[in-house]
């Protein structure tokens, strides 16, 4: 959410600074481009954050998936050694 923000008052202070006239003083120039270069900075920051977090999860959904494929084996492992366990009649699998 935030990176949208930075995004979006970066396009906004780009469309500012082409639509100051020659006559703009030049520190005012000077201080749109810093800020300008600050939000750039900022996107960035967030565009590298959410791909590291995206990329984190992608392999969590991947453990996840595994961890699904093998549990209905594990939990007939379980259902077994607790048959065994417990000397309980399972009757036939």
């Amino acid at each position: 959410m935030k990176e949208n923000l930075y995004q979006l008052q970066k396009e906004k202070l780009a469309l500012d600074l082409l639509a100051l006239h020659e006559q703009a003083a030049p520190a005012i120039k000077q201080r749109y481009e810093h800020v300008l270069v600050e939000c750039t900075e900022k996107v960035t920051k967030y565009e590298q954050a959410k791909a590291k977090i995206q990329q984190k999860a992608k392999a969590l959904e991947e453990e996840r998936d595994q961890a699904q494929r093998h549990s209905k084996t594990f939990g007939l492992v379980v259902f077994l050694a607790n048959c065994h366990f417990t000397q309980l009649d399972c009757g036939p699998l």
